[in-house]
């Protein structure tokens, strides 16, 4: 409802949201209109808008007349066109608990059967401070548990990242393995070809000297005739 809208809100009614100070605001409307036994600014506007503009001036209703002043003092600090500057709900069960609100009946006898709707109000607005309260808490445990969690994420992530660095090490250390492999089948190879070129030239190194035994009988076997034919040809007898 317009009437217990805090002005910051009416200028700005999409992007802002309504606080503390907001329901502080709307406190002070009601106070007045128990005081009044009125609906706030019916007398005075049917359109929306002149309402609207209204307040954004920073006007409200009046005082009812033979209301203590330390009650408007309340209204009146509640609805104050500035945010910082209104009490808190602590600050106004606090002055209304200092207001003798029998006294106040004896005075004005219109608010006589508001008074233990006042009461009451008192007692909800202490019981929604002690709510807010163990919501406050209740935020701060949960505060707590989300950065623990946020901490075990970040130690998951720091795991995950070591176990990735030492997957790659592994693939790393399996390649060169690999090589290594493939080194010693390439060394095995090479080391059969040695043996290969190594019974070869054996071979062929015992051909060769028997090659060269057959070569040395044959040109012994070819001096030994030499010798013998010129032995011949030296003993031939000389006939006279």
């Amino acid at each position: 409802m317009i009437e217990y809208t805090d002005p910051i809100l009416l200028k700005r009614p999409n992007k802002l949201c309504r606080t503390k100070t907001s329901d502080i605001y709307s406190i002070g409307i009601l106070l007045w209109e128990i005081s009044s036994k009125k609906m706030p600014y019916k007398s005075k506007f049917r359109d929306e808008l002149d309402l609207i503009i209204y307040v954004l001036w920073e006007n409200r209703e009046d005082p009812i007349i033979g209301t203590p002043q330390n009650y408007i003092n309340i209204y009146q600090d509640c609805w104050n066109q500035n945010p910082d500057q209104r009490p808190n709900i602590r600050k106004v069960i606090q002055d209304l608990n200092h207001i003798n609100l029998q006294n106040i009946a004896k005075y004005i006898r219109i608010i006589e059967p508001f008074v233990p709707l006042i009461s009451a109000v008192t007692l909800e607005i202490s019981e929604i401070i002690a709510v807010y309260e163990t919501v406050q808490y209740n935020k701060k445990i949960c505060n707590s548990l989300m950065n623990r969690i946020n901490a075990s994420e970040a130690t998951m992530k720091t795991l995950l990242g070591s176990q990735t660095e030492n997957e790659k090490n592994f693939l790393s250390s399996l390649q060169v393995y690999q090589k290594f492999e493939h080194s010693s089948s390439i060394k095995d190879i090479f080391g059969s070809l040695v043996n290969d070129f190594d019974a070869v030239m054996t071979k062929l190194h015992f051909i060769m000297a028997i090659s060269n035994d057959k070569q040395r009988w044959m040109d012994q076997f070819s001096l030994k005739s030499d010798i013998a034919d010129m032995d011949k040809v030296i003993y031939i007898p000389i006939q006279f």
